[in-house]
């Protein structure tokens, strides 16, 4: 037979309870749901659009200027990104990880 839990200290026992009741919680968890609702059904809709015969991705009429476009819309995002994730401090380093020490064979 296993035994029973111990039971929770006062001060986490009563947050569910304070957290469910609570109308600033209930509105931030219905506004995070409605944002990720509408970010699903634009993408959806974005997924329908792309298999549409007639469109036309030259966006420009010659070839060099889409290719700075490119560089414009795509690879220059895409590069601020990861290097501003890259400059983030990473908050994995804590102190109650340990590094790696294999085992010495023999």
């Amino acid at each position: 037979m296993a035994a029973a839990p111990a039971p929770l200290p006062a001060a986490v026992a009563g947050w569910w309870e304070d957290m469910n009741g609570s109308p600033a919680w209930q509105d931030g968890i219905f506004y995070a749901l409605a944002v990720l609702y509408g970010l699903v059904a634009a993408t959806s809709f974005m997924c329908f659009v792309a298999f549409d015969k007639e469109a036309d991705l030259d966006v420009l009429d010659h070839p060099v200027l889409n290719f700075i476009y490119y560089l414009l819309v795509e690879i220059l995002p895409s590069t601020l990104v990861l290097y501003i994730l890259r400059r983030i401090p990473s908050k994995l380093r804590l102190a109650q990880y340990q590094q790696y020490q294999p085992l010495s064979s023999g």
